[in-house]
């Protein structure tokens, strides 16, 4: 036995210590439950993270801190904004004990709070040359809300321009005290409550496509199984759009696609070849890849609405003869999905020759003599269907209908 002398020992001790300090601790990262992303909303340096559950990404949010100002008095504002991973808002919480206010201090009801999660959820930009033209006029602001032309006009928070990413003018921040509104576009901002409306649009939708490119370079790959499972979906399409353009060879989607559904952890993610099956282009139904991809995916997993889904999805698109063939054959054995089956052969235009006489075995092992049972069901849809089968195969299948008794 090779001894290894005590100064390698001690120099390989090093050498192990220096990578340790370089290279990422993988357990570390998927153990934390949040991580800072390096995307910065504002001079305030509040700085958007991602948050993990059970080591796998679930959505970005930042802790939102910002200083409200007016005629000397300046007071904080904390609120808590949340992204999916593509970076579209979902939601506002507010820390506890923190509130927001309205002009004089009059704080969110619950109407307000709602319309102000309903203003983040809109896709179009409150910020309008009309509106910067009227928060740029105290004399026509304080007219609206007073009715006199007295100026009593303060400037907002001071700039909050972006020290990193995402510039923002001077108009572009918080105010919960003042807070006029645009008469002309009231349901776009929360009554009394302009500035805070407008900011927090601008927080919650400008940083979305720095956040699409933080998935992209760093999620959308190595979580493409567990987005592709749980997420919605729009952004299930942004991910597979993405992993399609790694994939530069004709038919490059179908062949994603294909891929995933190959490799799928079925114990992990159950419900992954549902949605994947949702992915697929009608015109990609009969590559080889898909159909083989498909096939394997049936026969390999036990999941109920796996094998369902991709039923489904043989019955309305094109089905390749030998899976036609092998369910057929297989569901001599596991007769869970007769009817499903069933249903997919009756909306096939041929079937392969020995779909017809393994259909007919089945029929001849289902014990049930009820209406409406499997059997029943599989014999009405095989009475629909002469032209598909011999003379001899069809007079059978005509026995076998008449053992079936009638309706009550």
């Amino acid at each position: 036995m090779q001894k290894w002398s005590p100064s390698l020992i001690i120099l390989l001790g090093i050498v192990f210590i220096v990578l340790s300090a370089v290279l990422p601790d993988e357990k570390e990262i998927s153990d934390s439950k949040s991580l800072p992303t390096g995307i910065i909303l504002d001079s305030m340096e509040n700085q958007v993270m991602l948050n993990y559950e059970n080591n796998e990404p679930v959505e970005f949010f930042s802790d939102i801190f910002t200083p409200v100002c007016n005629t000397g008095e300046c007071l904080p504002v904390k609120i808590k904004l949340y992204w999916d991973l593509k970076g579209e808002y979902k939601r506002f919480e507010m820390p506890e004990g923190e509130i927001l206010t309205k002009l004089d201090h009059v704080p969110f009801d619950r109407y307000d709070y709602d319309l102000l999660d309903e203003i983040l959820n809109r896709e179009d930009d409150p910020r309008t040359a009309e509106f910067k033209e009227y928060i740029d006029d105290p004399v026509k602001q304080n007219k609206d809300n007073d009715g006199d032309g007295d100026v009593s006009y303060s400037e907002p928070s001071p700039s909050m321009s972006s020290s990193k990413f995402i510039y923002m003018d001077k108009h572009d921040m918080v105010d919960g005290i003042t807070g006029f509104t645009l008469p002309e576009q009231e349901d776009k901002f929360v009554p009394g409550a302009l500035y805070t409306s407008y900011t927090l649009w601008g927080l919650a939708n400008d940083p979305k496509k720095l956040m699409l490119e933080f998935g992209q370079e760093h999620l959308f790959v190595k979580y493409a199984n567990t987005i592709l499972s749980k997420g919605d979906r729009d952004l299930r399409k942004d991910v597979t759009d993405y992993l399609t353009t790694l994939h530069e060879e004709p038919n490059g989607h179908a062949n994603m696609i294909a891929t995933y559904i190959d490799t799928c952890d079925y114990e992990r993610f159950p419900k992954l070849i549902p949605k994947l099956l949702k992915q697929i282009y009608f015109k990609e139904t009969d590559l080889d890849t898909i159909c083989y991809a498909q096939h394997k995916a049936y026969f390999r997993t036990r999941d109920f609405d796996t094998k369902t889904s991709l039923l489904s999805k043989w019955t309305s698109s094109y089905t390749c003869d030998y899976i036609l063939s092998d369910i057929a054959a297989y569901l001599i054995f596991d007769r869970t999905y007769v009817s499903p089956a069933a249903d997919m052969f009756d909306n096939k235009s041929s079937w392969p020759s020995d779909v017809a006489p393994r259909l007919i075995i089945l029929a001849e092992n289902l014990e049930s003599s009820r209406p409406n049972s499997d059997k029943d069901y599989l014999l009405k849809m095989m009475m629909n269907h002469e032209d598909k089968m011999t003379p001899e195969q069809y007079i059978r299948v005509q026995e076998l209908s008449a053992e079936i008794g009638p309706d009550e």
